[in-house]
């Protein structure tokens, strides 16, 4: 279940999660697979060269997602929304509505653990 401290913890600081690093190549692509083939008018391209997938609709790029140190980190790539108390409530919108979409992602292929602190990627 996702907790408000669990939503502000993996947007601030990452999600916890164990990936093989010779399995990144397929999650980066199954996430691109699984934004573009959703019903929205956002885009998922893999950025092979920088390891990460770029969430944007045609004007601007929304959320950067990586993986680094155990865990799938979230960046806002544009600098105007760095400061996202700042954002338009319609921007604001966006970049958690794409959070979450990539929260679902995960939360779905992952299974459960108990006595861990962390998931295990299945593939």
């Amino acid at each position: 279940m996702l907790t408000k401290q669990n939503f502000v913890d993996y947007l601030s600081n990452g999600m916890p999660v164990q990936i093989a690093q010779d399995e990144l190549d397929i999650f980066y692509t199954e996430l691109e697979s699984f934004i573009n083939q959703a019903d929205n008018e956002y885009i998922a391209l893999y950025a092979k060269s920088t390891e990460e997938v770029i969430l944007s609709d045609n004007y601007n790029d929304y959320l950067s997602i990586c993986y680094s140190n155990d865990r799938v980190v979230f960046k806002i790539p544009d600098k105007r929304y760095r400061d996202i108390a700042s954002l338009e409530i319609e921007t604001q919108k966006i970049i958690c509505s794409l959070f979450m979409g990539v929260i679902i992602f995960i939360e779905g292929l992952l299974p459960k653990k108990p006595g861990k602190n962390y998931e295990s990627w299945p593939i």
